[in-house]
């Protein structure tokens, strides 16, 4: 949900998702796919992977849900340490709940603590619009 509402606010910038501990190849949860379609979003292309090295050294900013996830990164991955930050971080730096085998209300909500903090993130990386 965080990689399709990030997509379509930041048009230029590529997002490219992966989890610290993916079910590699798997669909997005039906439920996560209703919100997004709710929301004009597509999740349907989606396919899980799990975040290696390859693909954090390729990324200028890396985004966690859970300070769990953010121990992870700095264990597995250190040289992405200045680059890694929680997703709430401009918020309240608390977790983002992942709602995976939860009712579609607990979606509904963290999607919408979800679209918070990237709302956040993208006033801090999108680029100032010129009058």
């Amino acid at each position: 949900m965080a990689e399709a509402y990030l997509a379509q606010r930041t048009p230029r910038v590529e997002v490219a998702p992966a989890g610290t501990h993916a079910l590699i190849d798997e669909p997005a949860d039906d439920k996560a796919i209703a919100v997004a379609r709710a929301q004009g979003l597509s999740l349907e292309q989606h396919r899980a992977r799990q975040l290696e090295e390859r693909i954090a050294r390729e990324q200028d900013l890396i985004l966690v849900m859970e300070k769990n996830q953010l121990e992870w990164v700095r264990n597995n991955l250190p040289f992405a340490r200045a680059t890694t930050f929680l997703l709430s971080h401009w918020r309240d730096g608390d977790n983002v709940d992942d709602p995976y085998r939860r009712g579609q209300y607990y979606f509904n909500t963290i999607y919408d603590r979800i679209q918070q903090c990237l709302d956040e993130w993208v006033a801090r990386i999108q680029p100032a619009r010129r009058a």
